[in-house]
């Protein structure tokens, strides 16, 4: 048999001339355990076999996929947790029946207890409009009648000197005339019994709006936890 060593000179040679040769072997088996992930960052510690927070597939490290998920479950709360959050002192709204009637003024539950009273008066100024306005259109809808201006004018068109003149005629449009006068005066006084809950309304809502700031100590509030305050003062 002929010696290997002048073969294994030759190589050597050869490495030493072209530097190290990439053998192209596909990957198989086991390979697959120490190979790099897919992230562009291997993820290893430098001894092959990877640390704990080795990258997940995305470029992300594992530690930043469990904080991740940390954060989305903390944006998965109850809502109630969030408003509780919110709310502050307003959480104050649990208080019962009795202690919101007789709390100080001055401290957060009786606060509360004003911005209820307060949203309340405001709820009964929206009644009297919805109330005002439906009477209002009630009687429009049972009064449907000529107008004053066109009933003198027919009036005005009459001509007593005329050979066909009929005063019955005249009679009629003076008694249509004085029902529509009638008719004009009871419309006003319902339209302007709608003005006066508007402006009652308007007055109960700023009331309202300043109970509230007082009672957040000026916060303003989304409307989740104001729904949620009106839930718990059953307003």
């Amino acid at each position: 048999m002929r010696s290997m060593k002048p073969i294994l000179s030759i190589l050597g040679v050869t490495t030493l001339l072209l530097g190290p040769i990439v053998l192209d072997i596909p990957s198989i088996g086991a390979t697959a355990a120490f190979a790099g992930n897919g992230g562009g960052n291997g993820g290893g510690n430098g001894n092959g076999g990877g640390s704990a927070h080795s990258s997940n597939g995305n470029g992300k490290s594992a530690k930043s996929t469990e904080v991740a998920s940390v954060e989305g479950a903390a944006t998965g709360k109850t809502s109630h947790g969030l408003l509780a959050s919110e709310l502050k002192g307003l959480n104050a709204a649990h208080a019962n029946p009795n202690a919101l009637a007789h709390a100080n003024p001055n401290s957060q539950v009786g606060r509360l207890a004003a911005y209820r009273d307060a949203a309340v008066a405001a709820a009964g100024a929206q009644g009297a409009v919805d109330g005002a306005n439906a009477a209002l259109a009630a009687f429009d809808a049972a009064n449907q009648g000529r107008s004053v201006a066109d009933i003198n004018a027919d009036i005005a068109a009459l001509d007593p000197t005329a050979p066909d003149y009929d005063p019955t005629v005249a009679d009629a449009l003076n008694a249509e005339l004085a029902a529509a006068q009638t008719r004009d005066a009871d419309r006003a006084l319902l339209a302007d019994a709608v003005a006066a809950a508007e402006a009652a309304l308007a007055t109960a809502g700023a009331t309202e709006e300043d109970a509230l700031l007082a009672a957040s100590n000026g916060r303003t509030l989304s409307p989740e936890a104001i729904a949620y305050i009106r839930e718990l003062l059953k307003i």
